[in-house]
């Protein structure tokens, strides 16, 4: 009897740490997306990660905190906010992917890439290549874009 009683503590506490782990917050950034095509500003939609209609990949939901998406927008703003309960490097494709957007050289979350335009990511200001992938760091300015010029530049 008293080894069942103990068998039993054991096993409540185990889960019980498991659902603590699980729900509390370990990792929480805000990296800044902007988006601009041809010199025009597009807005981050909020509530990325929330609305089940902004919300179309679940491969990362095991990070999140309450069920929640570890990497969402709340506003329009374009912050990004990366609430995990594990540290880990979350990424600008995987932002994209929960969102069900992507960016290549072909396209910028949807908006197509013309003869004689590029598509680029500026992290801070410099540029790279669409189809490299930024690991968020808290305050970094990310955009997206479509510039008129064959190659993307931070001036372009």
């Amino acid at each position: 009897m008293y080894a069942l009683i103990g068998v039993s503590i054991v096993l409540v506490s185990i889960a019980a740490a498991e659902f603590v782990s699980t729900n509390t917050l370990r990792m929480h950034i805000h990296p800044q997306l902007s988006i601009s095509i041809l010199g025009a500003s597009q807005i981050v939609p909020a509530n990325i990660g929330i609305d089940q209609n902004l919300w179309r990949n679940h491969s990362l939901d095991h990070y999140g905190v309450n069920g929640g998406s570890p990497i969402l927008t709340k506003d329009s703003s374009g912050i990004i906010h990366v609430e995990s309960n594990t540290v880990r490097n979350f990424t600008l494709h995987e932002f994209l992917a929960i969102w069900g957007q992507s960016v290549d050289q072909n396209q910028v979350v949807g908006n197509p890439v013309q003869p004689g335009e590029s598509a680029c990511i500026l992290v801070n200001g410099v540029a790279i290549q669409p189809t490299i992938d930024v690991g968020f760091a808290d305050k970094e300015n990310i955009t997206l874009a479509i510039t008129n010029a064959p190659q993307c530049s931070a001036t372009s």
